[in-house]
């Protein structure tokens, strides 16, 4: 073996094997790890809107507790679009899932130097998400938000997404029945803009990869950009991203009445409703049972601190008693229930 070293040692430039290298330059790992520290008396508890009209919000909040080189920007894409249908929706989740595989091997470097991203969708749209060291931040939301406008599908990657969405949407509905109530109980909060798996599985085999194309240049032509910024990033820098995602979509404007509108279900006092499901695997002699409490809005403080009190106080017992200690052999947990605007 130790031969076998000093020979390899000894191999000329011309000689060694071009597999056999140092790992390339990572353009993401951080040069500026400074963090300018402000005491200040009491830290901020609201963001600040810096930008607010018809093509772009932004929202900024200075970290001013921690102190450490890291921020997080939500970069929220509002369109109606999404929404409006199950097929819409299933068009947008397959967009998001290429614009993901077509950055797996760019965003692998971010990740190795701290950097994370996601996008996804959520009652609003289409949602961006990243976080790390702030140093080089931009640089990732830049690539990413590149990658949206200029994505060229593949037919080839389209189908291997499209069958992966597919086991997934299958798989969902073979799934023990505590694992699937949940989905339900959102589904009836907002049932005119959420779709159950069933409705959404029937749409997949009737979307074609002109149809994805054409849903996505429709769904980035006109938006309402929203930009969520905090951490180790200064006023300036919040307005440079937000300018940087406008300069790159240019979307037309998205007026007001168009905006995505977040609705929650509100039971009357003294209602008693029922909803039953039978799955779909006849195999599953599994039940579940999920009740659910109205409680209030989520924008009372009073009301959300009180119910993530009273969850604390309930979610140890209920596990614990019914469970741990009486074996009866069932499943039992406890939460609280976060919808759109209510608990």
């Amino acid at each position: 073996l130790m031969e076998e070293i000093r020979q390899a040692a000894s191999v000329s430039p011309g000689e060694r094997l071009s597999c056999l290298h140092l790992p390339h330059k990572n353009q993401f790992i951080p040069n500026q790890l400074e963090v300018e520290k402000k005491e200040v008396s009491e830290p901020a508890l609201n963001p600040r809107v810096l930008r607010n009209d018809g093509i772009a919000r932004t929202w900024w909040k200075k970290d001013d507790t921690f102190w450490v080189p890291r921020a997080n920007v939500i970069v929220s894409l509002k369109t109606p679009l999404i929404d409006s249908c199950a097929e819409n929706d299933v068009k947008a989740r397959l967009f998001s899932d290429l614009v993901r595989d077509a950055l797996e091997e760019y965003s692998y470097d971010a990740e190795l130097a701290g950097l994370q991203y996601n996008v996804s969708l959520d009652s609003r749209g289409l949602c961006l998400n990243v976080s790390g060291y702030n140093d080089k931040l931009p640089v990732l939301l830049e690539q990413v938000v590149t990658t949206m406008r200029d994505l060229d599908i593949k037919e080839d990657r389209f189908e291997i997404i499209r069958e992966r969405l597919t086991r997934g949407y299958n798989n969902w509905q073979l799934q023990s029945s505590y694992h699937q109530v949940g989905d339900y109980t959102t589904w009836l909060n907002a049932p005119e803009r959420d779709f159950i798996v069933e409705e959404l599985a029937a749409e997949l085999p009737s979307i074609t990869v002109e149809g994805v194309r054409l849903f996505q240049k429709q769904m980035l032509g006109r938006l309402f950009i929203e930009v969520y910024v905090h951490g180790n990033m200064y006023k300036e820098d919040a307005l440079k991203i937000t300018d940087m995602v406008e300069s790159i979509l240019k979307p037309r404007t998205l007026p007001r009445a168009q905006w995505p509108v977040l609705r929650s279900l509100i039971l009357p006092r003294g209602s008693n409703y029922v909803f039953k499901k039978t799955l779909k695997d006849p195999a599953n002699v599994n039940h579940c049972v999920e009740t659910w409490f109205y409680v209030g809005s989520r924008e009372d403080r009073v009301i959300r601190t009180k119910t993530l009190l009273l969850d604390q106080m309930l979610h140890e017992p209920a596990f614990d008693q019914l469970r741990t200690k009486e074996q009866l052999g069932y499943i039992v947990f406890s939460g609280p229930r976060v919808f759109s605007t209510t608990y």
